[in-house]
């Protein structure tokens, strides 16, 4: 099967990505950052924000830097803003590199 084309960007942002974001460092912050959405969630988009940070923490720790970013990009601002809040750089660095934000 192909890959599709939007697959290929997430590899070539990461390309780009990984040399400023540390992946084990990365799902470190992924687990703050989730524990601190689960304590904010109240609205359905929230939770499906918070499957995505999780997804993205598994792929973090699997060594997997396209899917994390792949998994990021749906994560929204609502995610971006908390982790903006809480100081977790490196995973602001990766949304933002994820999102375009």
């Amino acid at each position: 099967s192909q890959p599709h084309v939007h697959d290929i960007t997430f590899v070539q942002t990461w390309n780009q990505a990984s040399q400023t974001i540390d992946l084990t460092k990365l799902a470190e912050e992924l687990s703050t950052l989730l524990q601190a959405m689960l304590k904010e969630s109240t609205l359905p988009e929230h939770y499906a924000a918070v499957s995505a940070v999780a997804s993205a923490e598994l792929e973090a720790k699997n060594g997997h830097g396209p899917q994390v970013l792949q998994y990021l990009s749906k994560v929204g601002k609502w995610a971006f803003d908390i982790a903006s809040k809480i100081g977790t750089d490196m995973a602001v660095a990766a949304l933002k590199n994820a999102s375009g934000l």
